[in-house]
């Protein structure tokens, strides 16, 4: 059993961020699968979604980019952490945050917002 503190932050910090990094890829395999359904409606109703299923799938897309949003804030901040911490024990392997315009992750972040934005962009203008 191992008391340096600093060995078990590093611990639990490492094991957070493959946690969360695993679920902010898995959001992008249901950003997928709502988006594979909306093309699958939009199949089936010879081109024109009805301003409620658009505004439904807006909606849909909008909570996915908060939760993406929320993951990737969480592991950059964490990462913070986690490269002070893996000095400190010894691992200097670790990183620097990158730059948010070049992180894929971020993009897709603002894609699913696009996405988002255009189906209750739509919903509205089907409304009004």
């Amino acid at each position: 059993m191992n008391l340096d503190p600093d060995i078990e932050v590093y611990k639990e910090r490492y094991e957070t961020f493959r946690h969360m990094d695993k679920l902010r890829w898995q959001m992008l395999q249901i950003v997928v699968g709502v988006g594979s359904f909306a093309v699958l409606v939009l199949n089936n109703t010879d081109g024109k979604f009805g301003p409620l299923v658009a505004a439904g799938i807006g909606a849909i897309f909008f909570l996915l980019w908060y939760v993406t949003k929320r993951f990737n804030k969480s592991i950059a901040a964490n990462g913070v952490v986690l490269k002070e911490f893996g000095a400190k024990v010894g691992d200097t392997s670790i990183p620097a945050p990158v730059n948010d315009w070049k992180s894929s992750s971020r993009w897709i972040e603002w894609a699913i917002l696009l996405v988002s934005l255009l189906c209750i962009a739509y919903a509205v203008n089907g409304i009004f």
